[in-house]
Order: C-alpha cells, then sequence, then structure tokens
C-alpha cells in the first residue's frame, strides 16, 4: 500500500475578493492510494493520510480508484481521517471505485462521508460548492459598496 499526494496548483474557483486571503482551492491535494489497506498497513495508511491533511490547505482528495481491497479497519480510518481534516479546516472527499467502494458502502459510510466514483466527479462537486460561495461573496461585496 501506498499513497502518494500530489498538488493541484490551479484553483478550483478563482477568488471572489480581488487582493483577498481566500486562495478558492488553491492548495488542494489529491492523495492517491494503490495496492490493500488492511490491518498490516494500517499504520502507513494512516500516517499517509495524515500528512496528506497537513500538507492540504482547502480540500484533499483521496482517490482510492487504485486500491485493489480495503479492510473494514481501513474504512474507519477514513472516518478518522475525515474527522480531523474538518478540525483543520479542510474538506476531504473520497473517489472510489472498485473494491473499495463495496466496502464503503457495505459499512454504510459512503453516505456519511463525501463519496464520489471518480476522481472527476470529486472534482466536479467541490468546484460547483466553492464556486457558489464566491457567488455569494461577490453578492456580498456588492451590497458593502
Amino acid at each position: 500500500m501506498r499513497v502518494h499526494i500530489h498538488s493541484l496548483h490551479q484553483p478550483l474557483v478563482e477568488s471572489a475578493i480581488p487582493g483577498g486571503r481566500r486562495n478558492g482551492g488553491a492548495g488542494s491535494s489529491v492523495a492517491v492510494v494503490t495496492g490493500e489497506i488492511d490491518s498490516a498497513v494500517l499504520a502507513n495508511f494512516t500516517s499517509g493520510l495524515d500528512r496528506a491533511i497537513d500538507e492540504a490547505i482547502g480540500t484533499l482528495l483521496v482517490d482510492l480508484s487504485q486500491v485493489d481491497f480495503m479492510s473494514v479497519s481501513g474504512a474507519r480510518a477514513l472516518v478518522d481521517a475525515h474527522r480531523r481534516a474538518e478540525q483543520c479546516g479542510v474538506a476531504m472527499l473520497i473517489a472510489s471505485e472498485g473494491p473499495s467502494s463495496r466496502t464503503l458502502a457495505v459499512t454504510g459510510i459512503d453516505c456519511v462521508l463525501r463519496c464520489y466514483p471518480t476522481v472527476r466527479d470529486a472534482l466536479e462537486a467541490r468546484r460547483t460548492e466553492l464556486s457558489a460561495h464566491v457567488d455569494l461573496d461577490r453578492s456580498a461585496t456588492f451590497q458593502t459598496r
């Protein structure tokens, strides 16, 4: 099992406030997980997720599409990581197809976490969410002038 972390170099949406601090999703990261997630590699999986959360600024997408097997303990680690991400102000999304999606569905975790069938679907959902916030910010900026 390996966790590869990649940063998205372009923001998912543009900032709503000229010169403002909002990065519109810049600093977003994708953690690509490969192999099998079971009790033998759980500590490595958890530390990889922790590292990805620490490196992400606004959004972390965990890509499980290359995972061949995920145990219930691996799914539980995702829930724990999601809680930690929320505490750090990071939106964590999961792209899951194949064996990992079955584990998430059987445990009901797919209803608790933000799970999507593909990386593209997850990024599009996050982009839409951020765009809605940008639109609200633009409206608020317009009303205060």
